[in-house]
């Protein structure tokens, strides 16, 4: 009996060091060890990652190059974003306030000896996730849809510094959702700021199909063709490197600077010369600040380089406009500076655009979370400010105004006037800030068929993508996906779907040549009605699939992307 007890102690003792010893390599094969402990910190710009070095090969002679860092949007579903030499961290610029993040970093060798004559990566190393927090004061727009989400931009206050007060002026994606015929909105703190609200308008522009309206940096509003355009025909770096292929096409093949530079942009006007007076220059650009404030764009005169406006720092990649008035030449030269990071996705001019005056939505009021009406104070710039802490919020309802006539489409805008200070809860300040995009976020609902007055709001339930809010007396008796709303679309798009059953579901997008693009869903869904929201702002135009699978069930959409 002792001796069967001894080997049962063997036995154990034997499984447990394999499971926590290292991997022992083929005998003569070259073994590449993980990097291990690695660490996911949200910083106020950036995700820093951290690891320890990996301990190396079982051949010394083929020591550790360099790490590959892996990300993605799901756990276990990760691509490659950056080769990096022997260190042990590495920092993740490109990233969205509000999304979640995970990571794994693989270590890769010189060429060794063994059966395989060349470099190896090793296993990945442990994973890492991080929720990528929202900083500085961000506006929300109900929809009108039951159980969907606010949708918010962020942030609206982005060309602020520390004790400068600015004005900016965003698109607000879609028409905010109606209360007894009237507008709401609401500005809220998500992140870790202090803001100070001066002054707030409700702004919209009427327009045909045929036309897009923009704003400036200037605050001045246009309308321009959008099919009518010239595209760089050469582009040039601060290192004198042609990079006219990265810009001159809406895809995902950008330029990105982490540094200070500059790039010179060649427009040739030749096909055009009797024809433009005023153009509008659009960048699908990020302008990521630390202590800078903005972007100057500048066109040359008569070998003199003039300032024509900036772009603002964001945290998104976003669509930003200059105008100015087009110099007597048959070429135009412009020219993007900036202080840090700078990243370029594709730039266009605009011939001739239409100079347009907004229309005014009224305020009828305003109450801050505390309870007090605000309203006198956010009438005009006075400096009489409205301060919001860290989730407290302004409610913002503004007047009906008369429906648009048949084919006429309205776009909204939001003007803000004010400044903030972002604590990183470490005592930093400072108005070194974030960005402007559209995404969803867990937000209460409102269901416009049963409220009538604005006391009257249903009770909230957490909602987000891939977390379920009840909705009352209603279950799903089949799993089905319903078609997508808007479509066509230009931004955001929202895609409703029904579970019947606990069952895992996957939500994927495709483009025209059956590519698979982007997951939105992929995991165990209980039964109810849910909303994801697909923020294509990266992809080009075109027509797309949106596909469900749920056990037995699939179900494919079509969806236009018009920009």
């Amino acid at each position: 009996m002792f001796i069967i007890n001894k080997c049962y102690s063997v036995l154990i003792l034997f499984i447990f060091l394999q499971c926590f010893a290292l991997p022992t390599p083929p005998p003569n094969e070259l073994y590449v060890y993980p990097p291990t402990n690695l660490t996911a910190t949200d910083e106020e710009t950036h995700i820093a990652l951290t690891w320890i070095h990996s301990i190396g090969s079982n051949f010394p002679e083929s020591p550790v190059a360099g790490y590959r860092i892996y990300r993605g949007l799901m756990s276990g579903r990760m691509g490659e974003i950056a080769e990096v030499p022997y260190v042990d961290n590495y920092t993740d610029f490109d990233v969205v306030p509000g999304r979640t993040y995970y990571y794994r970093v693989g270590a890769f060798t010189i060429e060794g000896p063994g059966y395989r004559e060349y470099g190896m990566i090793s296993p990945y190393s442990n994973e890492a996730s991080i929720a990528k927090r929202v900083n500085c004061p961000s506006l929300l727009s109900r929809k009108r849809l039951k159980l969907f989400p606010f949708e918010f931009v962020n942030n609206i206050l982005s060309q602020t510094v520390i004790d400068s007060i600015n004005s900016d002026i965003i698109p607000v994606p879609e028409e905010p959702l109606k209360i007894n015929g009237n507008y709401n909105l609401q500005i809220k703190e998500l992140g870790y700021s202090s803001d100070s609200i001066d002054y707030v308008q409700f702004l919209h522009v009427d327009r045909v199909s045929e036309v897009f309206s923009a704003v400036d940096y200037h605050n001045n509003f246009f309308l321009y063709d959008p099919i009518t355009f010239l595209s760089p025909v050469l582009a040039i770096d601060q290192d004198s490197n042609d990079i006219t292929y990265l810009i001159t096409e809406d895809d995902n093949e950008c330029y990105n600077s982490d540094s200070a530079g500059y790039m010179i942009i060649t427009f040739d006007l030749t096909p055009h010369i009797l024809h433009i007076s005023s153009a509008l220059i659009d960048a699908n650009a990020l302008v990521k600040r630390f202590e800078m404030q903005c972007m100057c764009v500048e066109v040359n005169v008569d070998t003199e380089w003039v300032e024509i406006g900036k772009l603002p720092a964001r945290a998104f990649q976003y669509k930003e406009f200059v105008s100015f008035s087009v110099p007597s030449s048959d070429t135009i030269y412009v020219k993007f500076v900036w202080d840090n990071h700078y990243k370029l996705d594709c730039t266009k001019l605009y011939p001739n655009p239409t100079l347009i005056a907004p229309a005014e939505i009224p305020l009828v009021s305003a109450v801050h979370s505390s309870g007090d009406t605000v309203s006198n104070a956010l009438l005009a710039p006075d400096s009489v400010y409205v301060q919001i802490m860290s989730d407290e919020y302004i409610d913002l309802m503004f007047a009906s105004i008369a429906e648009p006539d048949s084919g006429i489409i309205r776009d909204y805008y939001f003007l803000s006037y004010g400044h903030y200070e972002y604590d990183s809860g470490y005592g930093a300040t400072g108005g070194r800030g974030s960005g402007s995009t559209v995404l969803p976020i867990p937000a209460p609902f409102l269901d416009p068929d049963v409220i009538t007055d604005q006391e009257d709001e249903p009770s909230e339930e957490e909602h987000d993508n891939g977390k379920r809010t009840a909705e009352i007396d209603m279950i799903p008796k089949v799993t089905s996906l319903d078609q997508p709303k808007p479509n066509p679309f230009n931004a955001t798009i929202d895609i409703p779907f029904d579970v019947s059953e606990e069952q895992i579901v996957q939500i994927a997008i495709y483009d025209i040549s059956g590519i698979l693009i982007d997951i939105l869903a992929d995991k165990e869904y209980e039964v109810g009605r849910y909303h994801l929201i697909w923020d294509c702002s990266s992809w080009n135009s075109g027509t797309y699939f949106v596909k469900m699978t749920a056990g037995n069930y699939t179900n494919t959409k079509q969806i236009v992307l018009i920009k």
